[in-house]
């Protein structure tokens, strides 16, 4: 027989534990209808009209004005620190005033006119100039290859220059007889010829007065179709697609294109990717380099020795080392960060630096994105939900790069995909 006090006790235990289970169910209902609706909200701005992008020619003319009005001219031979202010305030202006109104419907579709190229970097406002009226000044990176391709890759462009850099003690074959030739030690691949060509050549090439009008193509010696970033290429863009985006509002324009899956926009964890060696080398490029290949401890670590101003949460990369940039744009990043550069990269041959370079001239040369568009490519990569996704982006060699994963309904190019 149980004792009074005893009795007492396992009762008041009894009504304890049935005091924490309804506690538990009360947490339980709340938390399914905050789940509810959020669903509930997010399915209403699904559907509610999405207010209409201002026309390209509008935005175009807004954000001429305001360079017009505000963006100071400089040459990258004097540096001081009240440029320095300036040009980062510049760097952060934006293609086209951000309104509260403003929302991307979809960022992967033609309907959308300030959106709907994002997610592959195909589409931006200020693309209706005709490519062919403008200026463009080329730079190849030359080792072995003929480079008897160049006439017909520009023919019908007004090619104001073009200048050879050659590093592999080869001859030069095949170069318009415009151009000029460059030799140079052999170091730094590619992304070092197009560090020295902003330091010291672009000033030299680019009449005063046409930066507005003038852009600049990187170019390697070999263009041929082998020649792309791995098996998530999705293979080059034509010259005059790459002019048009890179005198568009964006200012830059990739060469070499990633599959439909991946975005051309990242994420800063990029910055956890790293490289510990390297051995490819199909052309010989960097037979007899006795540097050791790691410079750094971490992709972080490098570019912070180029620059203290943060990543955006949402950056253009580019892969392949093939690009185009409009001069105004080029000479928006502070030229400390180009003259760092040429030096990290003279340090050897086959070189860690290198690799981190050149997933970096995207964030360094395009146009930052408004907020609004930098959300809608994050819905896309997380498939809808405004609660990041773990995977939004990918690993391996394009580390950081937004991926599409869906998941349950998403909405592409005005019709219903169901989740793989």
């Amino acid at each position: 027989m149980v004792g009074p006090k005893r009795w007492v006790s396992v009762k008041s235990r009894k009504l304890s534990a049935l005091t924490l289970v309804l506690l538990l169910l009360c947490l339980a209902v709340l938390a399914l209808y905050v789940w509810f609706v959020t669903q509930h909200v997010i399915s209403m701005e699904q559907t509610l009209p999405i207010a209409r992008a201002p026309s390209i020619l509008a935005v175009v003319e807004e954000d001429t004005a305001h360079k017009t009005n505000s963006a100071p001219s400089y040459g990258l031979d004097a540096v001081d620190e009240h440029k320095k202010l300036s040009l980062g305030e510049e760097k952060q202006a934006l293609p086209v005033a951000e309104r509260a109104s403003q929302k991307c419907s979809c960022v992967d579709c033609q309907e959308d006119e300030l959106c709907g190229g994002l997610w592959r970097a195909m589409r931006y406002p200020g693309m209706d100039r005709d490519p062919h009226t403008l200026k463009i000044h080329l730079v190849v990176s030359h080792c072995k290859a003929n480079l008897d391709w160049i006439a017909n890759y520009t023919k019908g462009f007004d090619v104001a220059s073009i200048h050879v850099v050659t590093k592999c003690g080869s001859a030069v074959n095949g170069a318009p007889e415009s151009a000029t030739i460059e030799v140079s030690p052999n170091v730094g691949r590619c992304d070092h010829t197009y560090a020295h060509y902003i330091n010291s050549i672009l000033d030299q090439k680019v009449v005063k007065g046409t930066d507005e009008e003038s852009i600049v193509v990187f170019l390697k010696d070999d263009i041929s179709p082998q020649n792309t970033h791995g098996i998530f290429s999705a293979g080059r863009i034509s010259l005059e697609e790459i002019v048009r985006l890179a005198s568009s509002a964006n200012g830059f324009g990739c060469g070499i294109r990633l599959k439909d899956n991946l975005s051309e926009y990242h994420v800063p964890e990029m910055l956890e990717w790293n490289i510990k060696n390297y051995k490819r080398d199909t052309h010989n490029y960097t037979t007899g380099d006795q540097e050791q290949f790691v410079g750094f401890e971490s992709f972080a670590a490098f570019r912070e020795s180029l620059t203290s101003e943060p990543l955006p949460a949402v950056f253009q990369g580019c892969y392949g080392g093939v690009f185009a940039a409009s001069v105004s744009n080029i000479k928006k990043t502070h030229a400390s960060v180009w003259l760092k550069a040429e030096k990290l990269l003279s340090r050897g041959k086959n070189i860690q630096e290198g690799h981190f370079m050149e997933r970096l001239w995207g964030s360094f040369l395009s146009t930052p994105l408004a907020k609004f568009q930098m959300d809608a490519l994050l819905r896309l990569a997380n498939a809808g939900r405004k609660i990041p996704m773990r995977k939004h982006y990918i690993k391996g060699d394009y580390f950081g790069a937004l991926h599409r994963r869906p998941s349950r309904r998403t909405k592409r190019g005005g019709r219903v995909y169901k989740s793989k």
